[in-house]
């Protein structure tokens, strides 16, 4: 049992690790026009790499996530959870009943185009990670087509 337990959390924090890295890089890639100042991109992804190591060493040595605007990253973080309950609660009431629906609909149409059509994008959607769906989402629904904010505009709007 406790060979399970070791085996599952060091695969966890392997998950967190590569998890972190992809998501620190795509940060920078996305505004990659806004920090370049017109460095080519090699340079500029060494200049990223660097800047990774220092992150990563200030987590392992010191515990420090950063600062973003002279405010501590675990104080900003929690200072906004409730905006992400909020979001969190909306998106669980909509997809529940959307869920129950759909598949109430697809059980109706049982060996339709309807039911597999449902089936297919069901499975597809439900084998993508949810945080890297968000990611892909803001990404596409708000820096490139600008449909919606890419960021929730804090305290200016409801859910």
């Amino acid at each position: 049992m406790l060979k399970y337990i070791l085996k599952r959390l060091f695969a966890s924090i392997v998950f967190l690790i590569i998890v972190i890295t992809i998501m620190y890089f795509c940060f920078w890639w996305v505004n990659l026009e806004q920090y370049s100042n017109g460095a080519t991109f090699w340079d500029f992804t060494g200049f990223i790499w660097d800047e990774y190591q220092i992150f990563v060493s200030d987590i392992i040595l010191h515990n420090e996530w950063g600062i973003f605007h002279r405010e501590e990253i675990w104080e900003l973080v929690f200072s906004r959870m409730h905006y992400t309950l909020k979001i969190t609660l909306a998106s669980l009431f909509f997809f529940t009943f959307g869920g129950i629906g759909l598949g109430l609909l697809a059980a109706m149409k049982r060996h339709t185009i309807t039911d597999k059509l449902i089936s297919g994008l069901s499975t597809i959607f439900g084998s993508i990670p949810s945080f890297v769906m968000v990611w892909f989402l803001m990404l596409f629904f708000g820096w490139k087509l600008q449909i919606l904010p890419a960021i929730y505009p804090v305290g200016t709007s409801n859910p």
